[in-house]
């Protein structure tokens, strides 16, 4: 009597329990009336394989479900529903539909539910090889046998040629980024070399009614100022005392001490420089402009120093006793 009363309990049992996965399997089947649980095939490789109901996780991170459900998977416009037995997201990629890691969903941590949408996206990589030319530079020399300010072309310079290998990024074939993983000298960039003279070779001009010997001439804008002028005193800035014949230069073009000849003003020397005075442009000293005439103008002036080592100036300075 309890025998059969027992293998009763075990019948009644089974039949209970194939109700309730029967139960469980059309509530599955609800979310998707048209799964077929054979295989899948998705474009561009992508493959849904069949498996069994029951499985177990062989990932501690993946939590693996007892009964599968339904998502949609939207890739290139498309969308494929599929059957889930993970939660996670990355599980379902890698071990339900065998992806590799070119594949990936943005949250890539998403938890899946039934009738989520998993929104699936592909990089990829492409080697490009592409050309760049290396511009040259242009090297100048001084040479002192060559005259002042002339040049002579050494060697001619040549443009370089570098090959770029870069790797460019695509997300579902749109470009998103290009990295430069090597960089190959094919041709390397040949410098021009030019020699410039620095010989002081003189040369002579009649102005003003006399011979000058000169060694450069220069094109300035030309002013005139005193001891009166906005910032001025009677002291130049090498401790000259202000008169006719002090020139204010600009360092930078003229040099400091050197003596110039100015047709309608006459022989000067550059003692002096001022905040305005600036390139070429030039400011001719004089003691009191009251007694000097000079309008200010584009004029051509003389560098001679050497060439006329007659020309002397004897200037007072605020260090003489």
């Amino acid at each position: 009597m309890n025998l059969r009363w027992f293998e009763s309990l075990i019948i009644a049992i089974l039949v209970l329990q194939f109700f309730i996965i029967r139960s469980h399997i059309r509530t599955v089947e609800a979310y998707s009336p048209s799964v077929n649980y054979g295989v899948w095939q998705f474009q561009d490789g992508l493959v849904k394989l069949n498996t069994d109901f029951m499985i177990a996780s062989d990932n501690k991170d993946a939590l693996a479900i007892n009964l599968p459900f339904v998502v949609y998977v939207h890739y290139k416009g498309k969308t494929y529903p599929a059957l889930s037995y993970y939660s996670d997201v990355n599980a379902f990629l890698r071990k339900q539909l065998g992806l590799d890691k070119s594949f990936f969903v943005n949250p890539v941590n998403a938890k899946l539910r039934p009738g989520s949408d998993v929104y699936l996206h592909k990089r990829t990589y492409e080697v490009r090889i592409e050309y760049e030319t290396v511009p040259y530079h242009r090297i100048v020399k001084a040479d002192p046998s060559l005259p002042l300010d002339t040049r002579k072309l050494v060697r001619a310079g040549h443009r370089g040629r570098v090959k770029l290998i870069k790797q460019v990024t695509l997300i579902d074939g749109v470009h998103v980024g290009t990295k430069v993983i090597d960089r190959i000298v094919e041709v390397p960039p040949v410098d021009e070399v030019i020699a410039l003279g620095t010989k002081k070779v003189c040369k002579t001009a009649y102005l003003d009614g006399k011979e000058i010997r000169y060694w450069k001439k220069l094109h300035v804008w030309a002013t005139s100022y005193d001891h009166t002028c906005y910032g001025c005193s009677h002291w130049t800035a090498t401790g000259k005392y202000l008169t006719n014949g002090i020139i204010a230069v600009d360092p930078r073009v003229i040099d400091m001490h050197t003596t110039v000849y100015v047709p309608g003003y006459g022989f000067g020397q550059a003692e002096d420089t001022g905040g305005a005075i600036k390139g070429n442009h030039i400011d001719l000293g004089f003691e009191d402009l009251r007694k000097g005439t000079w309008s200010a103008r584009w004029v051509d002036i003389y560098l001679i120093d050497h060439c006329m080592p007659e020309v002397k100036f004897n200037w007072r300075t605020k260090w003489d006793k």
